[in-house]
């Protein structure tokens, strides 16, 4: 089942409009990247073997590669802490006693030091085969650390015929703290052995313990796989002897059945039978099987797949090798249509390479970017932990942020997955991240943390109930929610504000606008901005929206265009709209709503909006796109403005020509955006012209101004890009818009560097 037809239009209204307001690529811009499908997968198994706590000694039968872990913590009831110690070190751990014929594979270090009091405040270093040690003296928030854990992780594989003993001399192991001995630190230890699945399975060892986990890691969409489409699920987990039979699955409602069962989780949002896609790039999936000693000497066989309407859209090549994310780097084209000098108005040049801050990776799929308040971008993902990481890149590089280094950190808890981030304040130095927990439709909650761009004044973090979305007086206005997603709205708001997608039983959809209230206590509520509910006469809600980033006291932050009907494109088609409405919301998050005439927009409704402030007072500008359609997304279609009485008016048409040497070639899949960005002193518009071929791989940027009286176009600078494969949020991949309109965009083609194309702002 793929809800791609419907979440088109989403994505244009509600993500594509919001992205808009602050100058960035359309998600449906990017490229489809094309590689065959291999699906089902099979994972690797880790299956815990026995171990002895009190001696240290580990059997490793023959054939085996068995990984041992070890490791200790200091709670947060430590004395240590009193003390603010600066190194810690590990002592004794890893001392390994092997026998004749085992050999020493691959060891790493893991350390992990955070606060139960300040949420931002985390150090992770990993993957090295020396590291014992953990400086905290650099983080700003040292004396609030109050736990550390270390793991040691060591691979022992034995090919000598026999059965061996190996002994890790873990039990005289101890913490240390600025050299001095942690005397209430806690020490574990356990074994696993590493078993690589095919279609025959693996059969479960007579050392086994009853657990196991199946990791599927790297695993690539291989066709044009969009965010938020529903996939099936071809899950096969069996266990058995000589048959192995399928196992039931947990999906944590309810009480868990009797053992063998298995639960399945991931990068996505999955359940028994369906995966959400909360990335197009690549994911992870876990399934862990709760066995019994019985099942000793049983086969354990699993596979996964994931598919559309049958057909797999899952492959292991993700490029590269190895299962890594590779996507082939946009290029600059040379010669005309690059940028050159950025003297007069219109043009441009390019910065020269920036360095990233250390160890944040520029090639994940994972990561995604979004504009900050003045001109930056903030770029922000998972680091190897899996916590958040957030950079913020100006112009002239990469920037302190949250009152500490070049990364602002945010410690996650097990089950969250980074949603979005986001600012917010009258002096625009406020932040937002949202994460995800665990969860699908009605059960599926958030958590918001919430602190300072400057300093480490603020930090906090709030739960988001489920309810605050799916229940009747909730976000979505439903307790029978399919499917919700929450994200950062941009805005010089008192109060950070928040973007909602539901979609609702019977084909309906809508989207809102709320404001998060994050007041005294634990968790946060939202006040939504609602205007209309999806009804089976009107099952969709579609909502546009812009922001004024200068907006101050009084003035309008934020102006929200609502409406609800038929029309549209995918589950929701039809031509009829049934209602209208422009909400209007002030700093303080105070908001009026006005009714909004039929007759407005002509004959023709538009698809989505997108606007940004005018030059009078509260007033706005917008242009509007004509619906997606099955075959390809809509484009700029009519220019209108908004005044400050709600007034709506309307101007040209929007006719884009391929005349101009900034465009890419004519012919193929061809998107072409205009996206406006402030009104002249002459009564034209700046405007950025985008233009993406996802059949030739090129893509086109340039500024220019408009005449919305008559249509006519004056075209700056350009530059175009060939070879352009990448996935949105892949890389740093931004335009953004400085306070005074110079426009810059930040790209990436090599590893740990960023470039900036910045571009002479109109005047006239």
């Amino acid at each position: 089942m793929n809800t791609y037809s419907m979440l088109k239009r989403v994505a244009k209204s509600l993500g594509a409009v919001s992205l808009f307001a602050g100058l960035i690529v359309v998600p449906s811009a990017v490229s489809v990247r094309v590689i065959a499908a291999t699906g089902p997968m099979y994972p690797t198994a880790d299956i815990a073997v026995s171990d002895d706590d009190d001696t240290g000694e580990v059997v490793i039968k023959d054939g085996q590669t068995v990984r041992v872990e070890v490791s200790a913590d200091i709670n947060y009831v430590s004395t240590v802490w009193d003390t603010n110690p600066e190194t810690f070190s590990a002592s004794q751990f890893g001392v390994a006693s092997v026998g004749s014929g085992v050999t020493t594979g691959t060891t790493t270090h893991r350390w992990s030091a955070s606060s139960n009091t300040n949420m931002t405040c985390s150090a992770y270093e990993a993957g090295s085969t020396t590291t014992s040690t953990l400086s905290i003296a650099a983080l700003a928030c040292k004396d609030d650390i109050n736990y550390l854990s270390y793991e040691l992780n060591v691979e022992f594989t034995n090919a000598t015929g026999s059965d061996k003993t190996i002994t890790m001399d873990f039990v005289g192991n101890e913490l240390l703290a600025d050299g001095s001995v942690v005397a209430d630190s806690s020490s574990f230890m356990s074994a696993y052995q590493i078993k690589e699945l095919d279609a025959n399975g693996a059969v479960i060892p007579d050392n086994a313990t009853g657990t196991i986990l199946l990791s599927y890691t790297g695993l690539c969409f291989a066709t044009s796989v969009q965010m938020n489409d529903e996939l099936d699920i071809e899950n096969v987990v069996k266990l058995g002897d000589p048959t192995p039979v399928d196992l039931p699955i947990w999906t944590y409602d309810g009480p868990p059945p009797s053992p063998p069962y298995y639960t399945i989780s991931g990068s996505g949002d999955l359940d028994g039978s369906t995966f959400t896609v909360t990335t197009t790039g690549y994911f992870n999936a876990l399934v862990a099987i709760n066995a019994s000693i019985t099942n000793i000497g049983d086969t354990v066989i699993a596979s996964l797949d994931l598919t559309d309407s049958g057909e797999s859209v899952l492959s292991d090549d993700c490029g590269g090798g190895g299962g890594g994310p590779s996507l082939t780097q946009p290029e600059i084209a040379s010669g005309a249509g690059s940028l050159t000098n950025g003297r007069t108005a219109g043009k441009g040049k390019w910065s020269t390479p920036k360095n990233l801050p250390a160890g944040f990776p520029v090639a994940s799929l994972t990561h995604a970017s979004t504009p900050g308040p003045l001109g930056d971008v903030f770029y922000y993902g998972p680091d190897s932990s899996g916590d958040a990481v957030i950079v913020r890149l100006k112009k002239t590089g990469a920037a302190k942020i949250g009152g500490g280094t070049t990364k602002l950190t945010i410690d996650l808890a097990a089950g969250e997955t980074i949603g979005s981030f986001g600012w917010y304040g009258a002096a625009k130095n406020k932040y937002v991240l949202i994460t995800r927990i665990s969860g699908m439709g009605m059960s599926t909650s958030y958590k918001a943390y919430l602190g300072n761009l400057t300093n480490t004044k603020d930090r906090k973090s709030k739960t988001i109930a489920a309810t605050e979305l799916a229940a009747a007086n909730g976000m979505c206005g439903s307790s029978n929610t399919v499917y919700t997603n929450l994200r950062v709205l941009s805005a010089p708001t008192a109060a950070p504000m928040v973007a909602a997608f539901c979609a609702l039983p019977m084909g309906r959809f809508l989207q809102r606008i709320g404001k998060l209230n994050v007041g005294t206590g634990s968790a946060a509520t939202i006040t939504s901005y609602a205007s209309f509910t999806a009804t089976d006469d009107s099952p969709c809600v579609y909502t546009s929206y812009g922001v004024n980033e200068a907006a101050k006291g009084s003035k309008r932050a934020l102006v929200i265009y609502s409406a609800t009907g038929e029309g549209g494109a995918g589950m929701c088609s039809g031509t009829g709209i049934t209602g209208r409405k422009l909400i209007t919301v002030t700093t303080s998050g105070a908001a009026t709503a006005k009714t909004i005439s039929s007759a407005v927009f002509g004959s023709t409704e538009p698809g989505s909006l997108v606007i940004v402030p005018g030059k009078a007072s509260n007033s706005w500008l917008v242009v509007a796109y004509s619906p997606d359609s099955m075959m390809a997304p809509g484009g700029p279609s009519k220019m209108y403005t908004i005044s400050a009485t709600g007034g709506v008016a309307a101007k040209a048409s929007v006719t884009l020509g391929s005349s101009q040497t900034i465009f890419v070639a004519a012919g193929g899949m061809v998107q072409d955006d205009l996206i406006p960005i402030k009104q002249l002193n002459n009564g034209k518009w700046m405007v950025i012209r985008i233009q993406h071929n996802g059949t030739n791989d090129t893509k086109s940027i340039a500024l220019a101004t408009v005449n919305p009286q008559n249509g006519a176009f004056t075209y700056g600078e350009g530059i175009k890009f060939t070879s352009y494969q990448r996935n949105a949020g892949a890389y740093i991949d931004r335009h953004t818009i400085a306070p005074n309109g110079e426009m810059s965009y930040y790209f990436s083609n090599e590893a740990g560097k960023f470039r900036v194309a910045t571009w002479k702002s109109f005047t006239s």
